[in-house]
């Protein structure tokens, strides 16, 4: 005959164990994960515009300061380009298609974890301000870089050569999504004022500390 004391003793520890595991999935499930999260790195912190260049002033131009006191320059140089000029050198900014027409803008992007400032630089042309060149720049090691481009986001997936806007967002949590959407008619629909957006693809950026440089994972 069995024992109903051992019995009874066995069942409070199946059940034991099997509430730590219970207990242990929901926990796991709340955490954060350790991909590209800024819970586990680098927080953005603020996207805020600071200049918008057209080509309607071919001497347009925006003066402001770098963290460290270090002047940067945004001006139209040469045929139609964007110029960032810093100390000790330039970058240039050049249309992906290579229209001769369109507009700049630029974004200061803070981050913390590590504390960055950076510059989001966007190039539009045609009436619907069609993406035409996106890049990420700011410092590494000392030296003004290009962080991201077009062409890395195409290896996302991405189609520069198709009509496309491209914004970004800084979500909840902290961390930026590039996101770029398309224009469509409805069905049956002729007339543009009644176009509609479709997002077709996101990318969430995130500082890989081993290589310290930006990495990017598609999410959309």
């Amino acid at each position: 005959m069995v024992d109903m004391k051992v019995w009874r003793d066995f069942l409070f520890k199946l059940f034991g164990l099997g509430m730590v595991v219970v207990l242990a999935v929901m926990i796991a499930s709340i955490l954060p994960s350790k991909t590209c999260h800024a819970d586990d790195g680098m927080r953005f912190k603020s996207i805020s515009k600071v200049h918008y260049i057209s080509f309607g002033g071919q001497k347009d131009m925006m003066d402001f300061y770098q963290y460290d006191g270090e002047k940067v320059t945004f001006m139209i140089t040469g045929q139609r380009r964007l110029t960032m000029y810093y100390k000790g050198g330039s970058m240039s900014f050049d249309y992906y298609e290579g229209r001769n027409e369109g507009s700049y803008g630029v974004h200061e992007i803070i981050t913390e974890n590590p504390r960055m400032i950076l510059y989001q630089i966007t190039a539009t042309s045609g009436a619907h301000a069609m993406n035409n060149g996106y890049w990420l720049v700011g410092k590494h090691k000392g030296k003004w870089v290009k962080f991201i481009s077009l062409d890395n986001l195409a290896k996302m997936g991405h189609t520069p050569l198709e009509w496309h806007q491209i914004e970004s967002r800084i979500t909840n949590t902290g961390n930026m999504r590039i996101i770029s959407s398309h224009e469509y008619l409805p069905p049956g629909v002729i007339y543009q004022v009644y176009r509609k957006h479709a997002v077709d693809m996101v990318v969430e950026l995130f500082w890989d500390k081993n290589a310290q440089w930006f990495g990017m994972k598609r999410v959309l």
